[in-house]
């Protein structure tokens, strides 16, 4: 009888607790403050006392060996390093990454990093209508020739990193 007690009380305690699934907690928002530039896309923010690793939405940066990292990098840390942000949350990636925009004085850091011609516009993945705007920034960009636009052939990301090394004989 305190076994059968036990687990109706164990099955009651558990049908009141809503599991929260990653995809819901997405939407959640934030603000908070830029601990660490990862990479030209890729962020850790403070969110109350934890930290919470944040992956840009809707852009594709170059790869760390790639033309063009750097300069993006750089731009993140002169920008974003140490400011306060708006983090909303759009998705969470295979990694466990929140996949989100982030602003700073109002304004989406993937868009200017756009605009700067830093990255590019991920179109794989850029499905909200913020990626019309962020497209036409990008065509701006490139016929200005910014950054990586400087280049008249810059290899995507996504491109570069599924290139096989060569091996010659």
């Amino acid at each position: 009888m305190h076994t059968k007690n036990l687990l109706l009380s164990l099955l009651l305690l558990l049908s009141t607790v809503t599991p929260i699934s990653a995809s819901s907690q997405a939407g959640k928002n934030f603000s908070g403050t830029v601990l660490k530039v990862i990479d030209g896309d890729s962020l850790i923010v403070s969110r109350g006392r934890g930290r919470q690793e944040i992956r840009l939405y809707g852009v594709d940066a170059p790869e760390f060996d790639q033309p063009g990292s750097f300069a993006c990098k750089r731009w993140m840390r002169d920008h974003v390093a140490g400011r306060n942000v708006s983090v909303l949350g759009v998705d969470y990636d295979r990694y466990g990454r929140l996949v989100a925009v982030v602003k700073v004085d109002g304004r989406a850091v993937n868009g200017l990093l756009v605009e700067h011609g830093l990255v590019w516009v991920y179109d794989r993945y850029c499905h909200k209508s913020i990626c019309r705007d962020w497209k036409s920034a990008e065509k701006q960009a490139k016929s200005q020739g910014r950054n990586l636009w400087r280049n008249p052939h810059p290899i995507p990301p996504w491109v570069w990193r599924h290139r096989k090394p060569k091996h010659h004989k």
